[in-house]
This record gives C-alpha cells, structure tokens and sequence, in this order.
C-alpha cells in the first residue's frame, strides 16, 4: 500500500509573494487598512489600561513565499510586557486573552484567516518575512530561497504522530493522558525551529497536523476530559453503582421507577450516607423492623431533603433491599413503618 503524501498541498515554494496580499513587494492597501482595523478592535477587546502599541508586524508564510490555502494572517501586536510590572503574568494574561479572541472570532481576508498574537518588545516576533503594517514597511523582507525538503521523512513523522493522536483521543482516560502528547509535539516543533528551521521536518510536521486539524481535535479531546474529570453529577443516582453497594451487611438497589423520581430536577437529592447508614442500623435500633418479612416494605424519611423513599424487603434472609417509591415530604401512607433519617 502506497504510503500517504501530506507534504503535497500542505507544503508549497512560490516564485512570487501571495498576490492576495502583495503588489510590486508592498502589502495591498486595502488588506493593511482591515488588518489595522482589525488589531485596533483587538487592543480594545484585551481592556488593559495605558496598553500602549509598539507596532503591529505581520509575520509568517503569507509574508514569505511558503504560503499555502491553509495559510493565517500572522498578525502580532506589539507592546512592552513592563508595563504590566510583571512579566510573568503578563504573558500569561495577554496569551488567555488571544486565546479567548481566536476561539471567539472567524475573522478572514480573502480566504485566509487570521490570527491574534501579542508579543513582547523585548523578544519580537522572528521570521523570514516581517512586515511593520505601522510603518508601512519590510522590517525583514524575505529573499527567495527554494528549500530542500525531505518529504519522505516529513511524510514518517506526520503519519506516526497521527497514530499517536488517534490512539490518545481513543483510549485516554484522564486529560493528562492528552496533555502529555500535545506537550510532546509542542516541544518537538520548538525544538525542530532552533535546529533545523522553517523547514525542519518537526516544524512542517506540525504545520500539517495542523492543517489536517489533528491538532484541534486533540485539543477538544483534552478539553472533553478535562470538563469530564471535573464534573459533579450531584444529583444524580446512578443506577449501577447503587445497585451493586453494599451497606453494612445489606444491598440495597433501586428500581428504574425511584431513580427516574429522584434524578428529576424538581426533586431535591437524598442523602444517601445518611440512608445507608439508617438501614444498617435497623435491625439493632427498631424492634418493629424485626418484625418485617419478605415482601413487606418500609419508609425512610431524609429530613434534610423531605424526600420518602420506600423500600421493599426482597430477601430478607440475603439482606437485600429495593426502593420501590419515592414521596416528597414524610410518607402518606401508614401501612409500614416509616424511619428518620437525621
């Protein structure tokens, strides 16, 4: 089986900049004045006080000629990280707040998206091609340089972290599982970039998962389990888990009817510890549960939820019990024994 060629498409050399954006070496009037418009909206939206530009600098392959249809506006707002006394957290701030933009937003300018960067003044933006929107002007302007890339290795590495992706996404059970992956590829490409460069078989790895969108998937796998770890169902039952609990010497289950009645919104939860609880005391605390056979029910009222559920005694010699019943409030009926719950 012929071996699947992703560098076509998603890796190209022109002999020219992107005409969408250049004409006769300068950025196109018209994309700068939307791109500024664009960065003013942004710096806006971030609502730092006496945030102040440096410059905006547009970075990337749509500033070079390794441009592709899958290729973003690099957009980077530049600003001094000081000003916030405190550049740790101004890093931290200011990389949430691009995030936030860049998820909420789908801007595009002739079929390219773009993509909100801030950066410090300290450490600019570094790529072949950097052009200042305020300036007006090539910062670094790019030279044509065709380059050698190794499209069996760059094809390897693409298809082997693709397995690794679609095998995390399929059997992780914990977001750390994911974390550790995406990491993993993170540092691959950082590293791939001081080595090798543009170029590199780990940065144009990268660039493919990301246009393939293994990436993104791998990110919202991550995010799904984290939302999952993190999640209470506080007021649900779950109906396999109380059905094979053991309370003391008991076990105790509840029919589908009284976990339909409990999981229902208007319905406050019982609190179970105290109810499992009650029923392992039974039979020392109540001489009229001694009394009960098979077949034959009791109440237990929660008083801190006013909720009544009724049990049958299924086998009393197995010590299994059933909830049957659920009633708001102490039970209505007088025909068995009802028990507090405190």
């Amino acid at each position: 089986m012929r071996a699947r060629d992703f560098v076509k498409r998603n890796i190209a050399y022109h002999s020219k900049l992107n005409p969408v954006a250049w004409i006769r070496g300068q950025l196109r009037p018209e994309v700068r004045e939307h791109l500024l418009k664009i960065a003013g909206v942004f710096e806006h939206y971030l609502e730092i006080p006496n945030f102040e530009v440096q410059d905006i600098v547009l970075t990337g392959s749509l500033a070079n000629y390794n441009y592709t249809p899958y290729s973003d506006f690099d957009l980077h707002v530049v600003t001094d990280y000081r000003d916030l006394e405190c550049d740790d957290v101004a890093e931290a701030l200011y990389r949430a707040k691009k995030e936030i933009w860049n998820d909420q937003h789908d801007i595009t300018i002739r079929g390219h998206e773009v993509e909100l960067y801030i950066e410090d003044l300290a450490q600019p933006p570094v790529s072949a091609g950097m052009y200042s929107l305020l300036k007006d002007q090539w910062i670094r302007e790019p030279s044509y340089d065709p380059p050698k890339i190794n499209d069996s290795a760059v094809n390897a590495k693409v298809a082997d972290l693709i397995k690794q992706i679609t095998v995390s996404i399929e059997t992780a059970d914990d977001p750390e599982d994911l974390k550790r992956i995406k990491d993993k590829i993170r540092k691959m490409r950082r590293s791939g970039l001081d080595t090798e460069g543009e170029f590199g078989v780990e940065n144009l790895a990268f660039k493919i998962l990301r246009n393939q969108g293994y990436l993104d998937r791998l990110n919202q796998a991550y995010l799904d389990q984290q939302d999952q770890e993190l999640t209470l169902e506080g007021s649900k039952i779950d109906e396999h888990i109380i059905g094979n609990m053991t309370v003391g010497q008991y076990h105790v289950k509840f029919d589908s009817h009284t976990l339909d009645r409990l999981n229902r919104d208007n319905m406050k939860p019982v609190d179970l510890d105290s109810v499992y609880q009650t029923i392992n005391k039974l039979p020392q605390a109540k001489s009229k549960f001694k009394k009960l056979s098979d077949g034959q029910g009791f109440w237990l009222h929660d008083n801190t939820s006013d909720i009544s559920v009724g049990f049958v005694i299924s086998n009393l010699e197995q010590r299994i019990f059933t909830a049957k019943n659920v009633w708001p409030g102490r039970s209505a009926s007088h025909r068995f024994p009802t028990f507090e719950v405190r």
